[in-house]
């Protein structure tokens, strides 16, 4: 069975708000996300919900 895990995920990212690693399994994403400063995230969904 295929897993992840936060330190050994291979793609990262650190930006001013947000750290952030991701893990590609099978057909899904796994991500582990720590908010570094309250952010409001609506604007990054913007368009990716389709009526």
């Amino acid at each position: 069975m295929p897993s992840a895990n936060r330190m050994t995920t291979a793609a990262a990212i650190d930006a001013d708000e947000l750290k952030g690693r991701y893990a590609a399994l099978g057909d899904y994403t796994v991500s582990f996300e720590a908010f570094k400063q309250d952010v409001d995230p609506a604007p990054y969904f913007v368009g990716m919900i389709r009526p």
